[in-house]
């Protein structure tokens, strides 16, 4: 099963000024009963309620169709009652299936959790440990070194004696925790820290039998940390340490296609729709686009031809606009090979052709032009002629 959500996008929904948090009402709302539901389900010892789960991430959705801010608002009133109702967090199962990504409506619930935190810090003292994990990402993602450590160190605490005991779960909640360490250690350009977190992130997943958490942290291993060290090498601007850089790229590139493949072929093995099919699908999509960025590097444009096919069939992918910077990158690529290799091969090919052209003509010029002496002796001809018409 999974444990890494590959980096996406926050998603700060808030609730309008009409809807404050607590207004919602959950005897006149279908997904009020179903969270009630839900939530006693998890307080009962070793419950695992995917079914209900499923059905609740189907009635937000058509939720959030109807009532944008209605249902921004009651994932405000959700994360409200999940401060005050905390024992939820107790489930383990549930604590997995969050780190899955596997509900996009709580999901949405821990994100507002993280907001809340900003405005009631107080919230934080009596949070449970997939609140703390999240805060990790929460304060990663808004550049706040020293809170992400502080929530980040509380998160190994918990689970020190879990650790101990090699527990698959605890492991890979370390191993996020660890992500976000690398990713934030890469956002400030210490790309040889990153990769150092990363690894160790990977090893967790391993240990755990997480295949896609091994398949998140080795996408940004083999791309994103090794296209950013190359341009931080490419800017000094010396070219001893241009020819390291494209080795660090060389190195990369058939790591990073040998991560999809393997990601693909997970995707086939899952079932379609499925938290571990979406995550690994985004790990996917994000090793391609790795691929591109390395490819635009390299000038390799059969490398963006080829992770581009595969882009185009990858879900995420398709909700892009056509004009993309992945496509400006294979259209600047395309059109680099087309002046210059085709440029060469056109003088090679071209210019021999010219210039027998030009020798044919040269030579067939020269035998119809008189030389010096033939020039002379029909001057001297016509000469005679006219003396002769003359007398």
């Amino acid at each position: 099963m999974s444990s890494i959500v590959p980096e996406q996008p926050e998603n700060h929904e808030q609730p309008a000024e009409s809807q404050r948090p607590g207004e919602a009402s959950y005897a006149d709302l279908d997904i009020g009963r179903k969270v009630d539901h839900f939530l006693k389900a998890l307080v009962i010892p070793g419950s695992n309620p995917v079914h209900e789960l499923q059905e609740l991430d189907g009635v937000y959705a058509q939720f959030a169709k109807e009532n944008a801010a209605g249902a921004a608002a009651f994932v405000t009133t959700t994360a409200m009652r999940l401060f005050q109702q905390s024992d939820a967090f107790d489930n383990l199962n549930f604590h997995s299936s969050l780190l899955e990504n596997g509900s996009d409506f709580f999901g949405l619930v821990l994100r507002r959790m993280g907001d809340l935190i900003d405005e009631h810090p107080e919230y934080a003292e009596g949070a449970k440990l997939p609140v703390l994990i999240r805060l990790v990402e929460h304060h990663r993602r808004g550049k706040q070194e020293d809170q992400m450590r502080i929530f980040a160190a509380k998160v190994r605490g918990q689970l020190q004696d879990a650790i101990a005991k090699n527990d698959p779960l605890a492991l890979r909640q370390v191993a996020k925790v660890l992500y976000e360490e690398s990713m934030f250690a890469s956002d400030h350009g210490d790309q040889d820290e990153a990769t150092k977190l990363a690894e160790e992130s990977a090893a967790l997943c391993e240990e755990a039998g997480d295949e896609y958490g091994v398949l998140a942290a080795r996408g940004n291993i083999d791309g994103l940390f090794v296209y950013r060290k190359t341009d931080a090498l490419l800017a000094q601007e010396q070219p001893e340490l241009e020819e390291v850089a494209q080795e660090f790229l060389a190195k990369g590139i058939p790591e990073l296609e040998t991560d999809v493949q393997k990601g693909l072929q997970m995707m086939k093995n899952a079932q379609e729709g499925t938290p571990l099919w979406k995550n690994t699908n985004r790990a996917v999509f994000n090793d391609l686009v790795h691929l591109v960025e390395m490819a635009k590097r390299r000038n390799d444009l059969g490398l963006a031809q080829r992770s581009m096919e595969l882009l185009g069939e990858n879900s995420l992918y398709k909700t892009y606009p056509a004009d993309n910077p992945y496509t400006k990158i294979l259209a600047t690529l395309e059109g680099t090979q087309k002046q210059e290799p085709h440029g060469l091969e056109g003088d090679q090919n071209e210019e021999p052709h010219g210039l027998e052209t030009t020798q044919k003509q040269e030579l067939s010029e020269k035998k119809d032009r008189p030389g010096f002496f033939g020039y002379i002796g029909k001057k001297i001809g016509s000469v005679v002629r006219w003396l002769r018409s003359r007398f």
